[in-house]
């Protein structure tokens, strides 16, 4: 037996209860999910408050305070929280309208079935809405949900992208021991020479990238064509050849073997190699130096 406070109904007067209950679920959940970033958007702004050069080297590395990153980010937080807040008395002002609506509805159709005579085909009452605390607590189950396949998935391409750099490395370690390999088969004097001009463009470059405005603001490899021809760069080469000439020259003549020059300014010999072979000093060949 039905309860008689919530009888069995016609259909039509089931669909307008349902209705009447659809209006105020779209009120909840238009207020329980407008105001979901309220409480994060005021935590993170009093930490700002709080502590503006910290929140700032948190979460902007390298950006004080009033830089232009860090205030359009504060200034979109406030403007949002700003809307959230003025939109809340809104929202509990329609789901108020919506519960009123709703009473009534189910008030009127109380008193138009109790005066119908029994009738077939009639449907159950219909079953009543969550009160907003349980949507509110669906809501957040269903956010930790996002949130946690959101942290599997970075974890994921995480582990994926480590893979990727081990065989990345894996692969350029092979390829510069056999450009290494290679350079020192060409003998001493190439290895001293090769070996200085790189020392000696590479400095260029660092310097180079401190003065200039690409290197500045990071954007160096966009330059780095522009740096090859440079006059910082053909005269840091020119110098080092120079320089690689009469070292040889000198070692030459004084009898100095010539990959005993190499193991003094710490270049690539024989040596290197083998120990390349067996393992040793891995860093080494990323670096391109012996140590002996």
């Amino acid at each position: 037996m039905s309860d008689p406070a919530r009888p069995d109904l016609p259909k039509a007067l089931a669909a307008r209860i349902r209705g009447a209950q659809e209006k105020l679920r779209a009120a909840l959940e238009a207020e329980v999910w407008y105001e979901r970033d309220t409480p994060e958007l005021e935590a993170r702004l009093a930490a700002f408050d709080a502590n503006p050069v910290g929140w700032a080297e948190r979460h902007y590395p390298g950006h004080s305070p009033t830089s232009y990153p860090v205030t359009t980010h504060i200034a979109r937080a406030r403007a949002s929280l700003e809307r959230r807040r003025a939109a809340a008395p809104r929202h509990r002002q329609e789901r108020t309208e919506c519960e009123a609506e709703l009473v009534s509805v189910e008030r009127e159709v109380l008193e138009r079935v109790r005066a119908m005579r029994p009738t077939s085909g009639r449907v159950p009452w219909p079953q009543p809405l969550p009160d907003i605390a349980r949507l509110r607590k669906e809501r957040d189950r269903l956010l930790a949900q996002v949130r946690d396949a959101a942290t599997q998935r970075a974890a994921r391409m995480k582990e994926l992208q480590r893979r990727r750099d081990a065989r990345a490395a894996a692969q350029r370690k092979t390829e510069d021991h056999a450009a290494i390999r290679r350079m020192v088969e060409k003998g001493p004097e190439h290895v001293f020479m090769h070996s200085l001009q790189a020392d000696a463009v590479a400095r260029a470059l660092r310097a180079y990238t401190e003065t200039s405005p690409q290197g500045r603001d990071g954007r160096i490899g966009a330059d780095l064509a522009a740096f090859v021809e440079s006059p910082e760069c053909l005269r840091a080469a020119a110098d080092a050849e120079r320089r690689a000439l009469a070292e040889i020259a000198q070692a030459k003549k004084t009898g100095t073997d010539l990959w005993t020059l190499c193991r003094r300014h710490g270049f690539h010999t024989p040596d290197s190699v083998a120990a390349l072979d067996r393992g040793k000093d891995v860093d080494l060949i990323l670096k391109g130096r012996w140590r002996g």
